[in-house]
């Protein structure tokens, strides 16, 4: 989450959002942006037109330079109508894309950083960042290239009016100007909440459906819907009152203009015309019109720097995500195979999860040899599962070292990413997508890409071939969503048929087979029993049965 009180400027928000384009969308932006100026250009043009018009329609004598006049002003309207509609279909479209690039590139940072950083992360927070707030930046985005665009247009058709009349353009812009300059001083503060507010809000909005959809058979027991209906409400109401209020601050002003620019008018064209009487209507109806055409990119200025402030904790989000992702391509490594010949060393290592924690490991030693199958025994919270964290590179310790084959673990020098390779991991509670059996048990791979006979062969050591004999679509039934359609044992099976199919030489069973009955998890471990001494197994478990197979056995304290 962002710091409540940090300070974030319009332009710092404009910079990150410019340095995170890639060359593709530079090149695009800067097509856009010269098609501003030709639509501006285009409005220039309709407006010199109008007075000339305004001009021959008081002389009664002259029909057909009136008739050329029209139709000349008819085609520059039709012109200049259609570049804005081009202009307003591109921004949207070059926003969108944007925006989907922006949004697939944070969700590749989310899922490429370490295993730590998602032990401190929110799931809530990075799930609100790339859905939820995404989108706040696609609209920023939208809304940055409307208020480039209109800018442009106004200071067209001012520049343009000016030339008609210095004194009544300079009258009504300064009008306008302390309005909206007073109006955005006034409202800054505010805008200013709102956005921080709305940042966190999505957050907690993200994190009440999260809660109530993953405890939803504690709910339906405890009969406590209500609670959980009535948090998410208190959230959702204030984000969209809060919505309401920018919606409003954004658009109001527009109508109160609009009387301001007219009694402006009428009255600097009544005190100019006691000299020039006959000119008060050309006049009158050219700034009339300039004023229609001056106030809608006038308020899509102010409109849009409204939104954008409204919105700039959400996009900043998203914007330093992305910036992790830089962080990490720097350090991203080629993925080669990490071999492992020999033994994995603990030499003195200290591991807490935070700083202000107890050392759940503190001077700790351990050696595993290849080909062993040892066994962690301890109680909750004795560091079995930290010690598997750390063997499979997935954390780091805060002090000593971890040695494969005599080099350090987390040095450059060593492959990380082809020491994940060796690793077939099974924890306790077995993650499954709402998928097929096959494409869980293939975790990661296409669908046109699973091997079938690996997956035959893993279907048949985790005695999975019952469920898939059962159902009609066999290998590609469809599991439910965290595997709700299936039992508790019938995951876990599938979690073992997922380390099997991956095929590392060192299977990890995080009580893997605590959900299975005695005789499944006796045929399962037998298996495993047999396998070469290419295969190195590591069990965590409270039964003794299941680690009875193993050469040695660690207790924890």
């Amino acid at each position: 989450m962002i710091d409540s009180y940090q300070k974030i400027s319009l332009i710092k928000i404009i910079i990150k959002i410019f340095k995170n384009l890639s060359s593709r969308r530079k090149r695009q932006l800067g097509a856009l942006s010269f098609l501003f100026l030709i639509s501006s250009f285009s409005e220039v043009l309709t407006l010199s037109s109008i007075q000339p018009f305004l001009q021959a329609m008081g002389e009664t004598n002259n029909q057909e330079s009136l008739i050329s006049l029209l139709f000349i002003f008819i085609i520059l309207l039709i012109i200049s109508a259609s570049l804005r509609l081009l202009t307003i279909y591109l921004n949207n479209y070059f926003a969108a894309s944007l925006g989907n690039e922006l949004g697939s590139s944070a969700y590749s940072n989310s899922l490429s950083q370490p295993y730590s950083y998602h032990l401190k992360t929110n799931t809530s927070n990075i799930i609100s960042t790339i859905v939820t707030k995404t989108s706040s930046l696609t609209d920023t985005i939208r809304y940055l290239m409307l208020f480039i665009s209109s800018l442009f247009i106004f200071l067209s058709i001012f520049f343009s009016l000016l030339k008609i009349n210095f004194s009544i353009t300079f009258i009504i812009s300064i009008s306008f100007i302390i309005f909206y300059g007073v109006l955005i001083l006034f409202i800054n503060k505010r805008i200013n909440k709102i956005s921080r507010v709305k940042s966190e809000l999505v957050i907690q909005q993200t994190k009440s459906l999260q809660e109530g959809l993953g405890f939803i058979r504690d709910i339906i027991l405890d009969k406590c819907q209500k609670t959980f209906e009535n948090e998410f409400k208190w959230k959702d109401r204030k984000l969209r009152l809060i919505d309401a209020k920018s919606n409003f601050l954004e658009a109001s002003p527009k109508y109160l203009l609009e009387v301001i620019g007219i009694t402006v008018l009428i009255i600097s064209s009544l005190v100019y015309s006691r000299n020039n009487p006959i000119e008060v209507i050309p006049i009158l109806g050219t700034f009339a019109f300039g004023i229609q055409r001056l106030l809608p990119p006038l308020q899509q200025i102010y409109g849009s720097y409204v939104f954008i402030e409204t919105h700039k904790y959400s996009s900043l989000s998203v914007l330093n995500m992305l910036e992790n992702e830089r962080e990490r391509e720097l350090n991203k490594r080629k993925q080669f195979k990490e071999d492992f010949n020999n033994e994995i060393n603990f030499k003195s290592v200290y591991f807490r999860y935070d700083k202000n924690s107890n050392y759940v490991l503190k001077d700790f030693d351990l050696n595993i040899k290849k080909g062993e199958k040892v066994g962690l025994i301890g109680k909750s919270g004795a560091g079995k599962s930290t010690i598997l964290d750390l063997i499979m590179g997935l954390t780091k310790p805060e002090k000593g070292e971890i040695l494969v084959d005599g080099k350090k673990m987390h040095e450059k020098s060593f492959k990380i990413e082809g020491w994940y390779s060796q690793i077939s991991h099974v924890p306790q509670n077995v993650f499954l997508s709402d998928q097929s059996l096959a494409e869980n048990i293939a975790f990661g791979i296409d669908k046109k890409n699973i091997d079938m006979k690996k997956l035959k062969e893993a279907v048949k050591i985790s005695q999975l071939t019952k469920l898939v004999e059962n159902s009609e679509k066999g290998f590609f039934a469809k599991v439910g969503e965290r595997g709700i359609q299936i039992s508790g044992g019938q995951r876990q099976r599938i979690g073992i048929a997922r380390a099997i199919y991956k095929g590392g030489k060192i299977l990890i069973l995080d009580e893997a087979t605590s959900a299975l009955d005695t005789d499944t998890e006796d045929s399962i471990m037998e298996f495993i029993n047999k396998l070469n001494k290419e295969y190195t197994l590591i069990i965590v478990s409270h039964r003794s049965n299941t680690l009875k197979f193993c050469d040695r056995n660690i207790f924890l304290k």
